[in-house]
């Protein structure tokens, strides 16, 4: 057995072990709540309390506690997308993990990143200032040869920061500010990547500062998300400031803070997707390292260039936007789902419409078509592209018991995707969600949810990972480490606060402590699939259809299709009764072992009473069969025939005593054998040939 094969065993044997609490997707929201809508920013919300259609079990599970491995009183992460490029793992199992630090609330003269380092063993004391010499924000951490790059920015001066060492957890910052792109005065909310050999190669996007920020436009873009590349680790620059004609001021008038994700490399291929809420959502692909960009457009804005006009209520990206590579290359997008309207003087959200939708590459976008309600979360679980709902019932009460207050973090109530993939082709779906029955008693709580996908499809179950672990707190901005060093483990970085909401937008919450916490996801628990067998009886009676793995929670269908001369009875698990319908649709929670039974239709019910015999069965070579009396010296017919119908072998003949017949051309397999006499009389009978 290979490593893999290995690993996987051992794997299986860990799934049997463990249990945990999870929930499926769930039906739509009532209209009471679908058509509510507050202007953004407003946060005195009212209480809901309404019944969902369709509740899972729970079962028990306790996690490994997690670790903290800092604090900011800071708390404003990313300005939409869950923040990127945080924690980066070497190849020998170490970790390095950053992000917005500041404990000064009069004016955060402090800010800027906090470094954390685990050797393997330990991790280091909580970061009590940052690593700059100057103030940043929006920190990327990423390898460098053996050492490792910091990328942040200068929410003063406008450039962004470099800070890069030559051995990785120790030693001093060699610290820089990187040229801005001509024309170009300030550039911020950069997202960056290391590849090539050695990961000596800097990708980074950043967006021009908007006016409202104190920037000026670019080429005619209030806000432009530009590229650059450097091949020397920062040393020079073969491409800075680089805008696609494809995403230039003739296609968008500029793009919002945190709208845009930059994918890990796989080897010379780029990728990064902008998901603005007012503009197209976009997949930008590279495979030659950068030099050349190819655009999908995955969906199409109803209106093009809004410049802040009245509009109709639009189902569109929230913003909150991430991307991977698969195992074969293929690149797969979250993003999370809102309803925006704007009267001509305001933007006006609905709260309670909210989930995680998923595209890969060679799947239908969604242009030309109602681009005001085709991305509406129901249309998107009847396509199979609504990764999670907002409406978790976590109780499994059939109700979702919400205050129905909770912070503001400028994206909808379950949002905050990220996504990766192992070498195997098994990828990692984490998000934030507003949570049922965990609140303060005035707001309700975020909590970590994740769920896997197989083979490029999305798993049925939502897993909570803080069901157990700080549970009654906000959870927001997981940040995945691009690969796991365990196959039982994916690391990831997130922030745990005591109240929700944001202090830094002024007017949500007062600062308090957050914890900056590294978590692990269990890997792989539960298996996303279950396995679904099927069996007919009789063999000769019918065929069956819909066996073998479905993810767990999933709706699947069986039928059972019944061959010449027999009837369905029904489906039966374990002999107690499981349906009366040949075609049946059910959830599955549970591997499961179906029988559908058949019968003779009436009037054809074979005679019970005649003796007929098969030698030997399983037969090899030849078979040989007797009649009972009456029935010798009479011309009689036999077919072999499939189990599916289809005729292999006839015969002709007179009976005798015993009658002998040739088989040595048949391949091994379970048959059907009929005899049919001169009179109209017929035998049949499995027949199994080795």
């Amino acid at each position: 057995m290979n490593g893999k094969g290995k690993s996987l065993v051992a794997l299986f044997i860990l799934l049997l072990a463990l249990q945990t609490k999870a929930q499926t997707i769930h039906l739509p929201l009532p209209s009471v709540l679908r058509n509510e809508y507050r202007p953004i920013g407003y946060v005195n919300h009212s209480g809901y309390r309404f019944p969902l259609k369709q509740a899972n079990p729970l079962t028990e599970f306790s996690w490994p506690a997690d670790i903290q491995v800092g604090s900011t009183f800071y708390d404003l992460q990313s300005k939409c997308s869950s923040p990127q490029s945080r924690m980066v793992i070497f190849l020998d199992g170490t970790y390095s993990t950053v992000w917005t630090y500041g404990m000064d609330t009069v004016a955060f003269t402090d800010q800027g990143t906090a470094y954390s380092y685990f050797d393997g063993s330990v991790w280091t004391p909580y970061p009590l200032s940052r690593v700059e010499g100057i103030r940043t924000i929006s920190p990327c951490i990423a390898m460098l040869g053996s050492g490792e790059v910091i990328v942040s920015s200068r929410p003063t001066g406008g450039q962004l920061h470099m800070c890069k060492r030559t051995e990785k957890g120790t030693g001093t910052w060699e610290e820089s500010d990187l040229t801005l792109p001509v024309g170009c005065d300030k550039l911020s909310y950069s997202t960056m990547v290391t590849g090539g050999l050695g990961h000596t190669v800097l990708h980074i996007l950043s967006l021009t500062t908007p006016v409202t920020e104190g920037g000026s436009t670019y080429h005619g873009q209030d806000g432009a998300i530009v590229y650059q590349r450097s091949p020397d680790g920062g040393s020079s620059w073969q491409i800075n400031g680089f805008v696609s004609s494809e995403m230039d001021s003739s296609h968008y008038n500029g793009f919002s803070p945190g709208t845009f994700a930059l994918a890990e490399p796989q080897g010379d291929k780029l990728a990064f997707v902008v998901g603005d809420p007012w503009s197209d959502l976009f997949l930008m692909k590279s495979t030659d390292n950068g030099n050349t960009w190819e655009k999908t457009l995955i969906w199409e804005h109803p209106y093009p260039h809004w410049n802040g006009e009245a509009t109709d209520s639009i189902y569109c990206p929230d913003g909150a936007v991430h991307l991977a590579f698969d195992e074969t290359g293929k690149v797969h997008v979250v993003f999370g789902l809102t309803r925006l309207f704007s009267d001509g003087s305001q933007v006006y959200r609905f709260p309670y419409i909210g989930g995680i939708a998923h595209w890969a590459e060679g799947m239908p976008v969604w242009t030309g078509g109602d681009q005001l309600n085709c991305l509406n979360p129901d249309s998107l679980d009847a396509e199979g592209c609504l990764a999670c709902p907002f409406a978790i019932d976590w109780n499994g009460n059939g109700t979702l018991d919400l205050l129905g207050n909770f912070g503001d973090y400028n994206c909808g109530p379950t949002s905050f995707p990220q996504i990766a993939f192992d070498e195997y082709g098994t990828g990692l779906l984490v998000m934030s969600s507003v949570t049922e029955m965990f609140n303060n008693g005035n707001r309700d709580f975020r909590h970590i949810w994740y769920k896997y996908l197989y083979q490029g499809q999305l798993g049925g179950i939502v897993f909570d990972y803080n069901q157990d672990l700080h549970a009654f707190r906000e959870n927001v901005y997981p940040s995945l480490a691009t690969h796991s060093p365990d196959l039982f483990a994916w690391p990831f970085l997130y922030q745990q606060d005591s109240l929700p909401g944001i202090a830094m937008f002024g007017n949500d919450q007062p600062y308090t402590f957050n914890c900056m916490n590294k978590g692990e996801m269990v890997y792989m628990l539960p298996p996303p699939f279950v396995t679904i067998s099927l069996f007919a009886d009789p063999l000769e009676g019918g065929t069956v259809e819909g066996a073998g793995p479905a993810f767990n929670g999933d709706y699947i269908t069986i039928a059972a299709h019944v061959l010449p001369g027999y009837e369905f009875v029904d489906w039966t698990s374990q002999g107690v009764l499981f349906s009366n319908d040949s075609i049946y649709t059910f959830q599955v929670t549970s591997n499961y072992s179906l029988v559908a039974h058949f019968r003779l239709k009436t009037g054809l019910q074979e005679n019970e009473n005649l003796e007929f015999a098969i030698a030997p069965n399983p037969a090899h070579e030849y078979l040989q069969f007797n009649i009972p009396g009456g029935f010798s010296s009479q011309f009689f017919s036999a077919e072999l025939t499939r189990m599916d119908g289809v005729l292999l072998e006839s015969w002709k003949g007179i009976f005798t005593t015993v009658t002998k017949l040739d088989i040595s051309g048949i391949s091994p397999g379970i048959y059907l054998f009929e005899v049919k006499t001169n009179t109209g009389k017929s035998f049949k009978s499995k027949l199994v040939i080795l």
